[in-house]
């Protein structure tokens, strides 16, 4: 009996030591969390910026700890764009256990201090001994009322009323008052909790994916016109900070490329290259002489990046246009017909940069005339970009397409079709022209003939090479067959 009520004490008495150590944690936890914060001082000092509305940033945030042990640091204004989950923090200091955002409501009081204005001197001397001046003398009572220019006294045991006064004599009293006004605002941030391995000076180093952020190539090509030829290609970023934080003398980074993001801020939306007008843009344009910074580059896995050669600054709202590089590179030019469209220039640009051309606008300028603008795709080192830069209303093709006859073999019905393309010009002279053009899609396509040799592509398309008569018309027949296979269920 005695060995159980022993062990019923041991366990008890367990019980009370987990209770009080349990406690102990919680107390030591409600008082890291309950004391004031130490306020941290952050500084973004590099962004990689990339082409989707996203950035990678790192930012180094400094303060005081008043003692070691478990701290709680705060970073006021911390940027609402950054994704919470992707954020990492380190103290060589300190262990940082947690972190969250933190949104409080504040009241801001202001005080102004004034003289009474003389309505509100009236309103005090309610009641009071006052002397009033008036055009037949001076008269002194116990004040009443005041309406519409009157005033109205007791004196002398009798009710005077004074119209137009001309002058007061009155107690000065209160002569002076404090107005209050209360403005509610919203203090937020980024709320860091940690043990300190020592007080004094602490350096955090964060990062994180943030939203707002994007980038766009564009380049300016420079020929002297002709088919073909060497021209002169510059290269230029678009950067655009809409990150809720300025980039302050921070290293710059641009990724071609495009990692993928599961995590978002939902509510921001995605970049346009289009100025919203409700968000004010400030311009800046990089400047062209040989002392102004430079970007080079390199393969990073499957992305390219390049880095600026000095410390940029883009002020949260701000975009800038920088150069990239600049480079020789042969072109060609021609002029193509795509099915159902117009005939269009298009300007074959060789890359042999060293580095990928990232998506972006191409800009054609003949003689130091801009002759146009179009798209190019992301172009890898040495191969071929391709931009549409402007219609050629001089050539204008019409297509006409008919059903030749269809047979059953077996149970598989041949359709033969026949596609005629009429190739009106009003150009002066010769001019190149390339046709693609589709046949229509079947378990088997056999291109059975044509008039002027075409190239067979991928996805069942056909693709000419021809010169455009000047001021005459060019005829190009071709004839095709669809073969569908019987399906057996």
């Amino acid at each position: 009996m005695g060995g159980k009520k022993n062990n019923v004490l041991a366990y008890l008495a367990v019980v009370a030591l987990v209770a009080a150590f349990a406690m102990l944690i919680f107390t030591q936890q409600a008082s890291a969390g309950t004391e004031s914060p130490s306020p941290l001082t952050s500084a973004v000092s590099s962004v990689l910026v990339y082409s989707n509305g996203m950035a990678f940033v790192s930012s180094v945030a400094k303060g005081e700890v008043a003692l070691a042990g478990k701290a709680r640091l705060r970073i006021e204004n911390f940027t609402e764009m950054a994704v919470l989950g992707t954020l990492r923090a380190q103290d060589a200091d300190g262990e940082i256990y947690w972190a969250k955002k933190y949104y409080e409501e504040k009241t801001l009081t202001e005080k102004n201090e004034r003289f009474l204005s003389f309505d509100e001197l009236l309103n005090q001397s309610y009641g009071k001994e006052i002397g009033v001046e008036t055009k037949d003398g001076k008269l002194a009572g116990k004040l009443l009322w005041v309406s519409d220019g009157k005033i109205a006294i007791e004196s002398q045991g009798k009710l005077v009323v004074v119209s137009d006064p001309e002058g007061f004599l009155l107690d000065s009293g209160q002569t002076m008052k404090t107005d209050e006004k209360n403005t509610t605002y919203y203090d937020r941030g980024l709320e860091l909790y940690m043990n300190a391995a020592k007080a004094g000076q602490h350096s955090v180093l964060l990062s994180y994916i943030a939203s707002g952020a994007a980038w766009k190539a564009s380049y300016n090509f420079d020929t002297a016109g002709g088919l073909k030829g060497t021209g002169r290609l510059a290269a230029y970023a678009e950067v655009q900070n809409n990150a809720g934080e300025d980039w302050e003398n921070s290293s710059l980074k641009l990724a071609v490329g495009s990692p993928y993001f599961i995590e978002g801020i939902s509510y921001y939306p995605s970049p346009s290259y289009q100025d919203a007008a409700n968000v004010p843009m400030m311009e800046s344009k990089a400047a062209g002489a040989s002392a102004a910074p430079e970007f080079s580059g390199e393969e990073s896995g499957t992305q390219y990046i390049y880095s600026l050669s000095e410390p940029a600054t883009i002020l949260e709202g701000e975009k800038a246009n920088l150069k990239l590089f600049e480079t020789k590179a042969d072109y060609e030019h021609d002029n193509v017909w795509e099915s159902g469209g117009s005939v269009q220039q298009v300007m074959r640009v060789k890359n042999n940069a060293g580095k990928p051309f990232a998506s972006g606008v191409f800009r054609v300028y003949e003689s130091g005339i801009f002759a146009g603008e179009g798209m190019i795709e992301y172009t890898g080192d040495g191969r071929e970009a391709e931009a549409k830069y402007a219609s050629l209303p001089q050539l204008v093709v019409k297509k006409e397409s008919s059903q030749q006859g269809s047979q059953t073999i077996g149970r598989n019905v041949e359709t033969t079709y026949s596609v005629e393309m009429k190739v009106e010009s009003s150009a002066k002279e010769k001019t190149p022209l390339t046709l693609r053009d589709y046949m229509a899609y079947g378990d088997k396509v056999e291109l059975l003939s044509s008039s002027v040799p075409a190239k067979q592509l991928p996805g069942n398309k056909l693709e000419w090479k021809a010169d455009a008569p000047a001021n005459a018309n060019l005829t190009i027949t071709y004839v095709y067959k669809v073969t569908t296979f019987a399906r057996y269920y």
